[in-house]
């Protein structure tokens, strides 16, 4: 059985993050989750939506 990764994106560089997106993208079972720009926007990303995540 193959699970799909949720995957929460994080740099300080947009352009990286999109360019990691696009790349993951290409795989049918990674879902792009959402992106954070430092470690406190993907703290608070990860536990109000980690229910939707998991």
């Amino acid at each position: 059985m193959i699970t799909d990764i949720s995957v929460l994106l994080v740099d300080d560089h947009a352009v990286v993050r999109e360019g990691y997106k696009r790349l993951l993208e290409l795989s049918p079972d990674v879902n792009v989750a959402g992106e954070a720009a430092n470690a406190s926007e993907a703290y608070q990303k990860s536990a109000c939506c980690s229910r939707m995540w998991w």
